[in-house]
């Protein structure tokens, strides 16, 4: 059966799937065909039934997997909301996101996930110098998404008409561009012997393009990953030398931010200037994490459920995943974060130091958009966990 669903004519339209379900602005310009998910989550039940290592407990990503739909089950039927459709939805993208993991090597994953955001990113760049120097996309067609915005859409370029100046590629939104970069480039980095400089001089210009404050903050941290991301012994006392150089420097510019703001270029962004100490104290992402705790602190068990939660949302409250989750479903919301800094953490073949700038990033990158909404970070939740057993994350062609 698995090698049923390799088939290209399974494989192509899971993929698509998967891009769709994964912040692609269709996602939000037509949510009617959120349906399919259904078609993978059920293959994948049956994947449960038939398959013996599904079941096997001893596999990190599979108590993983009993362990969420043990959460959405027990909040579900404690909370008996009318938003059902969001639990069974929620369900589905986590089954579908296991079957992927289960069919692929994370091999396969990445060599796919980097080619196609290398068109992505290299189609995106040429789409938003065309969009914002001459006219000639002006042909392309304008639809509005579920929250009125209206985007102009080329499918794989993709623009929101009142905010040009910030490329989406192919995601509702340029902060949403820049996570899916930023993992590549993690992916670039971590998973080659040798990283691809076109690649990664292409993953930064998309980033820059985005103009997305995290993004600029994730890039960095990109940077530090590279300096420290190889596990060898050669050139130690060097290699130690200069990593704490550029860690002492990154603390040093993070503690004068402010001022290197009001004195250089850098303060004419005014994406630059939302990292500035004051916007980050009053922005509506560190607002919503305190909400969201309150939500949780109020029933820690099952939590208030998705009903409740909506009813009450504050801020811009689902873009912080970790703890929107709390609130929703209770102290086990807590396991997809959980899960997540498990997986990385128990990566073998890089060091130390590159496995605290992983989390890192990671962290940032699920608590500034609403990821329990999107497929592939259910996917490399798993791949991670699924590593711990195979020690594979690595790959080195491709």
């Amino acid at each position: 059966m698995r090698s049923l669903l390799k088939n290209k004519l399974f494989a192509i339209p899971l993929l698509c799937l998967v891009v769709f379900y994964s912040g692609h602005a269709f996602q939000t310009i037509y949510p009617t065909f959120g349906f399919l998910i259904f078609i993978p989550a059920i293959i994948c039940l049956a994947f449960l039934f038939l398959d013996k290592e599904c079941r096997y407990l001893s596999y990190s990503h599979n108590i993983a997997l009993y362990v969420l739909l043990v959460m959405i089950v027990a909040t579900l039927f404690v909370e008996l909301g009318s938003d059902w459709m969001f639990y069974v939805q929620l369900a589905a993208l986590i089954l579908t996101a296991y079957l992927v993991v289960h069919i692929y090597s994370f091999d396969v994953m990445v060599k796919v996930y980097l080619r196609l955001m290398t068109i992505v990113s290299a189609v995106a760049i040429v789409g938003y110098f065309l969009i914002n120097n001459t006219s000639a996309l002006e042909w392309l067609p304008s639809v509005n998404n579920i929250n009125g915005v209206e985007y102009g859409v080329g499918i794989i370029f993709n623009y929101i008409k009142f905010i040009p100046e910030r490329n989406c590629g192919m995601f509702w939104e340029p902060g949403l561009f820049a996570t899916h970069l930023i993992i590549a480039t993690v992916f670039e980095l971590v998973t080659k012997e040798k990283a691809n400089p076109f690649r990664l001089i292409l993953f930064t210009a998309g980033i820059f393009t985005a103009n997305s404050s995290a993004g600029f903050v994730l890039w960095f941290l990109c940077v530090a990953l590279f300096l420290v991301r190889k596990k060898s012994e050669k050139y130690g006392i060097i290699k130690g030398i200069f990593s704490i150089t550029v860690f002492a420097a990154v603390f040093l510019v993070i503690m004068n931010f402010d001022f290197i703001l009001e004195n250089t270029f850098l303060g004419e962004n005014e994406y630059f200037l939302k990292l500035s100490s004051d916007a980050m104290e009053e922005s509506s992402r560190s607002l919503a994490i305190i909400h969201n705790l309150k939500m949780f602190i109020s029933d820690p068990i099952f939590g208030v459920g998705y009903t409740t939660t909506m009813q009450n949302i504050a801020y811009v409250a689902d873009t912080s995943t970790s703890t929107f989750l709390m609130s929703i479903f209770g102290v086990l919301g807590v396991s997809f974060t959980v899960f997540i800094v498990y997986g990385i953490m128990r990566i073998k073949k890089v060091s130390l130091f590159s496995r605290f700038i992983i989390l890192a990033i990671a962290l940032i990158i699920i608590n500034k958009e609403p990821h329990y909404m999107i497929l592939f970070t259910w996917i490399i939740m798993f791949y991670l966990l699924k590593g711990v057993e195979n020690n594979d994350i690595q790959v080195s062609n491709g």
